[in-house]
């Protein structure tokens, strides 16, 4: 994914780029709102842009597909609305992945939009969050956008999901980027 990710950079256009999984989607109403979201990227009054990252939620549509959808639909939420708020607002939310926003000279210029070593980093997309931090800029959360995604509804499927978090939880606290 994330070699996809660098090759795609370099036929980008444009002061921002957006990657999507293939299980997301969004209707035409959310697209009019995109143009409203990148004006975090060049705000008013401020000489030196400091956003490089800009997440919102998503909702989960498999949520009526059965006990398993339901319980990941919750979880999502959870994390990608509620925890996603509050990091913003204490300054250290990350970048966990698809579809935030970010400034496509600054994912060129710092090496892409995640680790290009998922077998190291399984959790690559949170580096580039980590990068961002260390560097002393923001990555903003909105809730004015909000864009369709389909989770697992199965139980092996969606236990092997928790596992690669989990063990990409292990390898961003055994990383340097961590400080």
């Amino acid at each position: 994914k994330a070699g996809n990710q660098l090759n795609a950079l370099r036929l980008s256009r444009g002061f921002a780029v957006q990657a999507m999984d293939a299980n997301m989607g969004s209707f035409i109403g959310e697209a009019f709102k995109v143009s409203t979201v990148l004006k975090y990227f060049k705000q008013p009054g401020m000489r030196k842009n400091s956003v490089r990252m800009i997440g919102f939620r998503e909702h989960i549509f498999t949520v009526s597909h059965g006990v398993c959808g339901d319980i990941n639909a919750v979880a999502e939420w959870s994390f990608g609305t509620i925890i996603q708020r509050v990091q913003a607002w204490l300054g250290v939310r990350m970048h966990y992945g698809h579809p935030d926003f970010v400034d496509l000279f600054w994912a060129r210029s710092r090496g892409g939009m995640s680790k290009a070593s998922p077998h190291i980093n399984l959790s690559e997309d949170i580096f580039a969050g980590l990068n961002v931090k260390n560097r002393g800029e923001r990555s903003e959360h909105v809730d004015i956008l909000e864009y369709e995604k389909g989770r697992e509804v199965s139980f092996n499927a969606a236990s092997t999901f928790l596992y690669k978090i989990s063990a990409g939880n292990v390898g961003v606290w055994r990383s340097k980027d961590l400080s």
